[in-house]
């Protein structure tokens, strides 16, 4: 039963490096799906996920649509820096500022008590 359902939602041909694809399939939705949560045409999905941006009136139409379609697939912000080769930046930083403020926090509320 599970081999049925991995047919039904990875495509007979995948783009060879299609970043968006790939986020698509580890969401593991159909070009069908995510076209709809998009808003967008298959066909518009299916150029966007080969690189086929000619097929859009403009390049400024191309990149919205890319936009719409990362959102739709919950694509976030740090995931869509390294699909870009982009470094996503620190994270640990972040883990210990928070850190640091609940510990004040507790601190503070420990000498109310």
């Amino acid at each position: 039963m599970e081999g049925s359902h991995l047919r039904a939602v990875l495509p007979a041909h995948e783009p060879e490096g299609s970043l968006l694809a790939a986020a698509r399939l580890r969401r593991r939705m159909t070009v069908e799906e995510a076209a709809a949560r998009a808003g967008l045409s298959v066909e518009d999905v299916r150029c966007l996920e080969e690189s086929r941006i000619y097929r859009f009136p403009s390049v400024d139409r191309a990149l919205a649509a890319a936009l719409v379609y990362g959102n739709a697939l919950g694509v976030s912000g740090r995931e869509a820096r390294k699909l870009a080769g982009l470094s996503a930046g620190p994270r640990a930083g972040w883990r210990l500022r928070r850190w640091l403020a609940i510990v004040a926090f507790a601190a503070s509320l420990a000498s109310l008590g």
